[in-house]
Order: C-alpha cells, then structure tokens, then sequence
C-alpha cells in the first residue's frame, strides 16, 4: 500500500488541507463552546440547542455540496470545466435556497423551533437571543460551502483552507473580545459570542467567492456558465445529486429527534451532549480529510475510466482508516478526565459527558468505516440512491426508536442511551460493508446515460 506513491502523494496533497479546514472549523467550536462554558451550564445549553438549528443547514449545504461534488469530481477526471462549472451553478442556486429558508426561520421564530428541544424556559429564552443574531449569517454559508466543493474536486485544497484559518482566527478574537468584554468592548456573554461568529461567517463567504475569482481557479464561472446547464445535465445533477440532498435532510431530522430524547432526560444531559459532540467533530477532523480527500481521487479514477484504480484505492482507504480509529480511540479512553478538565461545568454534567465520552472512544472505529464506505466512498461512485436507503432505514428503523426506549419506557441515563443509538451504526457497517465488496456502488456517471 505504501509504496504505491502515486496513491499516498496525491491522498496526502488533498487529505491534510482538507483536515486543516475541518481541524479549523471544529476547533474553533471547541474553543467557542469552552469560552461560552466559563459562563456555566445553561450558556453552554441555549448555546448548543440554537447551534441545533445551524447543523441543520450545515448538513443540507453538506448535502448539497457533496451531491454536487460527485459529478464535479468525475468531471475533473475528463477536466471538463465547463461541465464543472455548469454543476456549481446548479449547486449555488439550490444552497442559497435553503440557506434563505433556514436563516429566515431562525430569525423569525427561534422561540418556537427552540421549544421542539426543550422546555426549558430560560434555555429557550437564551437560545433565541442568540439565534436571531446569528441566523442572518445562514446565507453566507451557501457561498462558502458550493465554492469549497468546486475547488476540493478540482484539488484546489489549499485556498479554502487558508480562508477558512484567517476567518476563524477571527472568529476566536471576536468571540473572546466580545464575550469577556476585552480590547475595550463590552462584555456581552453569550450574545458576544453570536455576534463574533456571524461577522466571520460573513467575512468567510465573501473572501472565498473573491479568493476564488481572483486566483482564476475552475471556480470562476461566468453568469452564463453558471446558469448554463444543459436539461440533460440538470436531470443528471437532480438524480445524482438529490439522493445525497434528502439523505442530510433525513439525517438531521434523525439526529434532532435524538437531541430531543437527550434534552427530555434533564438539562445536565443536554449539557453534557452538547459538550461530547464538539469533541466527536475534533475526533473526526484527519479521517474526514483521508475521506474526502480520497473521494476524490475515487471519483476522478472513475470518470477517467480507471475503475480498478478506483476499487484498490477503496479498499486502501478502509484500511488506513480502521488503523487509525483504533488508535484515536484508545489515545481518547487513556485521556477523558483530562479532556473534560477544560470545562467549567456542575459534577453531574462532568459524570454524563464522561461516561458518554467512554462509550464513543470504544465504538469510534465503527461510525469511522461507515464514514468511509457510506459517505466517502459509495457516494463518489455515484451509488447515491444506496447511501441514501441505508442512513435512512438504520437510523429511523433503529437508532430513533431506541432512543425513545430509553429515554422515555426505560428512563435510562444519557450515556446509555447514547449507547442504544450506537446500535444503528453496527447495523449500518454490515450492510454498507456488504455493498462495497459487491462493487455494485461504481457507476461511470461521464459516460453513463441518465
């Protein structure tokens, strides 16, 4: 596997710009959630519950941006820019559609959405303060993730990286400024810190769109080409595409309807949720970027007419993803107590995010090889319609129903019904496992009719 320098070369040139990306965003986060902790527990809730409402547009315009990066990415294999260029079109317009929706809600009834999660008066109260503020930035995100996808696919990784580094440098300033009143600014608490991260989403957008047009990258479409998709490739797009669409939209609401179960325990739980979940975002950071970074390359092999290239740098990237989840996870199970000594938090809030955190080191490595095989690799093969009927029937079929068992029939404790929900990944491991080997997930989507 390692002398083949022609797979490990181009995997690390696309892998670690793009783990630097999510290593940024992710810890800016943990930092953003650590400063907001110093103001105690019901901070960190609000905070983490109106956050709620950001993942779900974060995983629409995941959604999107992926969907539309499969075809990019076998369009780069021909370098078809043109085609490439058609996608982003198709790709923008659909992300600032949903950005328009989901920040237009949050700014308009935040108090309603916030009361889905929980019942909690004051949480509610302090999360829809903050979601006002930061839903007017929802429209930003649409420019930065469609233009991140195009240039990924196209291996252009290293400028999405540098804006990305420059803005959430930003973000850290502006949120401890505000936040603790420092530099001479009012101290504002939690509103500082929704302050602080709207400018830099917005600061993120358009530094991206500029970045991209000025250093004449595939990126820098034409109004035309942006809006020059042919019928044939719309309906490409839309049978590609959309699968991926409607799987984050379905796995969101899943993964809200999980939160909700959590938030019906106790608010120390939500807490301690909230709390474990910027450190599973940390965790994830370099296999998201061998992930990404080797659907790529999948789906450039794929479009060129490399399909068993294709297939064994599949199988390669399983492999180094297994081997370093297991030993992520045991570094994570040597270590809780020290991780969780960052937090200024009430001793049963610590007892849950630690138990709950013992749970994830352990199964690490299975949610780590469904990443690979549903959202790395299946995807970039064009096997959309798969990923889609599997995340889809896993979690609503087993994850959901069990975290209302034990939560509301049982009335287990968190970390244990954050372990029932685990359960939906081992399922989901044997059957996206099972689909791989038959290699029915490759699909030439270049050359393949619609």
């Amino acid at each position: 596997m390692f002398k083949d320098k022609e797979f490990t070369s181009a995997l690390f040139k696309l892998s670690y710009p793009i783990a630097i990306y999510y290593l940024v965003i992710n810890l800016t986060r943990f930092l953003d959630l650590m400063m907001v902790g110093q103001l105690g527990d019901l901070p960190v809730a609000a905070m983490g519950l109106a956050d709620q409402i950001f993942f779900l547009l974060e995983l629409l315009m995941f959604g999107i941006a992926n969907g539309s990066a499969v075809l990019m990415s076998q369009f780069w294999g021909v370098k078809d820019v043109k085609g490439i260029r058609n996608v982003l079109g198709l790709c923008l317009g659909l992300s600032l559609g949903g950005s328009l929706l989901i920040g237009g809600a949050a700014v308009l009834f935040p108090r309603q959405i916030l009361s889905i999660y929980s019942n909690d008066a004051i949480v509610q109260e302090l999360g829809s303060q903050y979601l006002r503020v930061v839903g007017f930035s929802y429209i930003a995100v649409a420019f930065t993730s469609s233009f991140n996808a195009i240039l990924r696919s196209v291996h252009h990784v290293k400028l999405p990286m540098t804006v990305i580094a420059c803005s959430l440098a930003l973000d850290v300033l502006l949120c401890y400024a505000l936040i603790f009143g420092r530099f001479g600014l009012p101290a504002m608490g939690l509103m500082g810190a929704a302050f602080g991260i709207s400018i830099a989403r917005v600061v993120e957008g358009v530094a991206m769109v500029v970045a991209a047009y000025l250093t004449h990258t595939p990126a820098a479409a034409s109004f035309g080409e942006l809006t020059g998709a042919s019928p044939a490739l719309v309906q490409k797009f839309i049978k590609v595409s959309m699968p991926v669409v409607v799987n984050e939209i379905v796995w969101s609401l899943g993964f809200t309807m999980y939160k909700v179960a959590y938030a019906h325990i106790n608010t120390d739980a939500i807490a301690a949720i909230n709390i474990i979940s910027t450190i599973e975002e940390l965790t994830f950071v370099p296999f998201v970027g061998m992930i990404f970074g080797s659907a790529v390359l999948i789906g450039n092999n794929i479009g060129a007419g490399n399909i068993n290239k294709a297939n064994t740098y599949a199988k390669r990237t399983i492999f180094l993803c297994v081997f370093g989840a297991l030993i992520l996870g045991g570094v994570i199970l040597l270590n809780v107590d020290r991780i969780l000594y960052l937090y200024n938090i009430s001793p049963i809030t610590k007892e849950y995010a630690r138990n709950t955190l013992l749970v994830f080191a352990s199964l690490f490595w299975i949610r780590v090889i469904n990443m690979a095989v549903i959202v790395g690799i299946i995807r970039s093969g064009g096997d959309t319609r798969f990923s889609l009927i599997t995340e889809l029937c896993t979690m609503w079929l087993v994850g959901v129903p069990l975290a209302f068992l034990g939560v509301f029939v049982f009335h287990l404790p968190v970390y244990w019904v954050y372990c029932l929900v685990l359960l939906e990944e081992v399922v989901k491991a044997l059957v996206g496992l099972t689909r791989f080997i038959s290699k029915r997930w490759i699909h030439d989507l270049v050359r393949q009719p619609v």
